[in-house]
């Protein structure tokens, strides 16, 4: 097993056999769907897991801050896990994952989160379906009928909307960063993310610079879904409008927005956008002394919050303490507390471990649990 490449030689060799593996026939891509992977970085970790002199299986770690409101978590984000076809059935995509995992512990990271189909690989190591985003189905109707609602509570605006130019990914990156929650990226490495492949971008301006844009597919993943918007709403709808038109009238296209009452899905919603509600991402806890300093930012009337394992197991029982008392909740309870869930959950430990964060939630009617956690397309891996 090895973290990072030991030679220049190796990170080629290493690119070219996931390439084979993962995009063949296409040299290069992967470096160009993942400019931030495959460059110098230090909060990047490649891992290797070699059978002989050969690379046998993959992972790779990117150690993130994500900023949610006025705070920050420390998350890792898990992504080309990989094991050569030939050497499967082995354990071997098992051990890079915990790698990955025993490499963010190190780090100082209280979450990992992950994309994946394959339940029965992460499931048993304890990855929880966790965290709640809203797929929205769009037709050319909907968002029409949102566009009129839209403009009956805003001044007429007259929007050009058009394909991506140079200095639109500066107005990109100033509108993403009022968001919510987004992770931390300085302007060299969002500018890295002009050049990938197969992304389908579309902005509104009007007389006073770039008001709203929209975002289908990068790479090969999101091929048809707006996984990145923002802006005035009303010159976001038109720019969804544009990308819909150019997908064409018989294929759907989707939305993939926080959960929330945003002005733009909520407006598509009222207006016959069907909702699809569906957990995407797999999330596991990693360094729970990272994760309990965290929480403390964010639930201020509890600062003396600490989680402790009760076993050793990725699944296994958490308790919590703080000053008003001592909980024990099952990890997938902590997890879905945290970041949400449309899933079934432990009901009378949650409500225990809420009580205990009483102080943080009260008189607040806004309660910062679960907290308003969300990747968006640009950011995901």
């Amino acid at each position: 097993m090895r973290v990072g490449f030991g030679s220049p030689a190796e990170r080629r060799d290493i690119l070219e056999w996931l390439e084979h593996g993962l995009r063949p026939g296409r040299a290069g891509r992967l470096a160009r769907e993942y400019p931030i992977l495959f460059r110098r970085n230090p909060s990047v970790f490649p891992i290797t897991l070699f059978d002989g002199a050969e690379p046998a299986a993959f992972a790779m770690l990117w150690a993130v801050h994500v900023r949610v409101g006025v705070h920050r978590l420390r998350v890792g984000l898990v992504s080309l896990v990989y094991t050569d076809p030939a050497l499967r059935g082995r354990g071997y995509g098992r051990r890079v994952v915990e790698a990955a995992m025993a490499q963010a512990e190190g780090l100082q990271l209280g979450l990992v989160v992950l994309w994946s189909e394959l339940e029965s690989f992460y499931s048993p190591l304890g990855f929880v379906r966790a965290g709640r985003e809203d797929l929205l189905v769009l037709d050319i109707d909907s968002i029409d009928s949102a566009i009129r609602e839209v403009g009956l509570d805003s001044p007429a605006a007259t929007f050009t909307i058009g394909s991506l130019e140079d200095p639109d990914w500066s107005a990109i990156e100033r509108i993403r960063s009022q968001r919510e929650c987004q992770i931390e990226m300085n302007p060299d490495e969002f500018r890295s993310l002009r050049s990938i492949p197969d992304m389908h971008v579309r902005v509104a301006r009007d007389a006073t610079g770039v008001r709203g844009f929209a975002i289908r597919g990068r790479g090969d993943d999101f091929r048809e879904v707006i996984h990145e918007w923002g802006g005035s709403p009303a010159a976001t709808l038109e720019c969804c409008r544009s990308l819909a038109e150019a997908l064409g009238p018989e294929r759907e296209i989707l939305l993939l927005g926080p959960p929330g009452r945003s002005a733009v899905p909520w407006a598509l919603r009222r207006n016959g956008a069907r909702l699809i509600r569906k957990p995407l991402g797999w999330a596991r806890l990693a360094s729970l002394e990272a994760l309990s300093e965290d929480l403390a930012a964010f639930l201020p009337g509890s600062a003396g919050i600490r989680l402790f394992r009760m076993d050793p197991s990725p699944a296994g029982e958490i308790r919590v303490t703080s000053d008003r008392g001592t909980a024990r909740v099952s990890s997938r309870t902590l997890l879905h507390l945290l970041l949400g869930s449309d899933e079934p959950t432990d009901g009378m430990n949650a409500s225990e471990l809420r009580s205990l964060l009483a102080p943080a939630l009260a008189p607040s009617a806004l309660e910062p649990l679960p907290l308003p956690f969300f990747i968006w397309g640009l950011e995901s891996i």
